[in-house]
């Protein structure tokens, strides 16, 4: 693993590489689908399955030491760069970089925004989205001119439906079974100008061409430059092929969840029948060995197992955890302090730079809230299945994360200012108010 590492550090051509890694991951998943689709019955399945996830990075791994190298060549230009290049130069060097699959996916998902503007009357259902996501699909199939928007929206959910909020567990609902969530997302992307996201994407990218240019007529200019550039162009190079695999292993993951839920699924329905189960959904309180038991007939009653677990999840769902928890059983508060903060700020970790004043927004749940334009995201965490409310989002503000949590990677990618570790930022920053996003200093105030 460390000598491919550094052979993609220093001397390996890894361009194109991520598109690469998307067919590797594609052959894959259907390999280990192939196999789980020969087993005839529940036991053997849910064998398959597991077995399926065990292995499921032993193909796909050999992104691994490319993305190890692409971090690896982002801190040494970082860490060179300061001093310098000024803080905004070495923080726009890595923006909008392709073969990012969740950049891409919401690149996709204005696609599809455009698309559904070639029919007025689909426009004019979305401005009147209601709960019923089947119904609202079967009657947008119908309308003049929708035809393009319902092919692209085909092969969307065939490439990213796998994806939802809290996506690592499996009972979460996925955009292809229930794709309101997403639909509220192209709806707002509606209030935007047409190729509104492409503009904004072309622009990010435009600045980073700028920032490569300054790092490396700064490195021209500076003793021994001829060295130091091409050194420069070689970092560059790793960092913007091999970074970008980030997200790769989670979408590779959730990947192999969807065609894991799906099996589980059809065999709950089986184990229903065969009254091992009194309802489909019984296997999501059930570990894999304990479901495998009962697919095998090994274990029969586990009602009140699973009823006792039922309502465990009802009674945490109420829990707020400590953001730090210690063996002792503490919970420690982390305070962040900026000695000339106005009185009565809130006070986080500055991960993406910037001022922003906005509207703010407190969202505890994507499937059922969406942002406008410009709106300030308040939220206690984000995953990928946040990502796309970040296409409106004028900033951020986050009760939970560092440096390197997802929703500051993908501030920082959108170019707005960002504010985590707020304590208790969702409970004291009420959806309506104005407030001053400061990504510099890390200080957040209610206008």
């Amino acid at each position: 693993m460390l000598r491919k590492v550094f052979a993609s550090l220093w001397w390996r051509d890894l361009t194109g590489f991520a598109a690469q890694a998307n067919d590797v991951i594609a052959e894959s998943i259907k390999q280990r689908k192939q196999k789980i689709e020969k087993a005839t019955t529940p036991e053997e399945k849910i064998t398959a399955v597991i077995e399926s996830i065990r292995t499921i990075f032993e193909g796909p791994i050999i992104w691994i030491p490319t993305l190890v190298a692409g971090v690896i060549a982002t801190r040494l230009i970082q860490r060179v760069g300061k001093g310098r290049v000024d803080a905004e130069t070495l923080e726009s060097f890595d923006l909008a970089l392709p073969g990012n699959v969740v950049t891409e996916m919401n690149l996709a998902i204005g696609d599809l925004a455009d698309l559904a503007r070639k029919s007025p009357q689909l426009v004019a259902m979305f401005s009147d989205l209601r709960e019923d996501s089947a119904v609202f699909l079967a009657e947008g199939k119908t309308l003049p001119d929708s035809e393009p928007f319902f092919k692209a929206w085909e092969r969307f959910l065939d490439q990213y439906g796998s994806r939802a909020s809290a996506e690592i567990d499996i009972q979460a609902p996925r955009w292809y079974e229930e794709p309101l969530p997403l639909l509220q997302v192209v709806a707002s992307f509606l209030q935007k100008e047409t190729g509104s996201h492409r503009i904004q994407h072309k622009a990010l990218e435009n600045k980073r061409e700028q920032a490569v240019a300054t790092m490396i007529s700064t490195a021209e200019s500076s003793f021994l430059g001829f060295i130091r550039v091409r050194l420069l162009k070689r970092l560059l190079h790793v960092a913007h092929n091999g970074a970008v695999l980030r997200e790769h292993h989670k979408f590779t993951f959730i990947e192999m969840l969807r065609v894991a839920k799906e099996t589980v699924k059809e065999c709950a329905e089986q184990l229903v029948t065969e009254n091992k189960l009194q309802k489909p959904d019984d296997v999501f309180y059930l570990s894999w060995p304990e479901l495998l038991d009962v697919a095998s007939g090994k274990q029969s009653d586990v009602g009140a197992l699973i009823e006792k677990r039922r309502a465990e999840l009802e009674q945490f769902a109420h829990i707020t955890p400590g953001t730090v928890i210690t063996s002792d059983g503490e919970t420690p508060a982390v305070k962040y302090q900026v000695d000339d903060a106005p009185d009565g700020a809130l006070i986080g970790n500055p991960v993406s730079s910037g001022m922003v004043e906005g509207i703010a927004r407190v969202i505890h749940d994507p499937h059922t809230e969406t942002l406008n334009p410009g709106d300030i995201l308040v939220a206690p965490f984000t995953d990928p299945g946040w990502t796309p409310l970040f296409i409106n989002a004028g900033g951020l503000v986050m009760e939970v994360g560092g440096a390197m949590t997802h929703g500051s990677v993908v501030a920082r990618e959108y170019g707005i200012p960002a504010i985590v570790g707020v304590s208790n930022a969702t409970q004291t920053i009420k959806t309506g108010q104005m407030i001053r996003v400061d990504g510099n200093r890390g200080v957040i105030e209610v206008l």
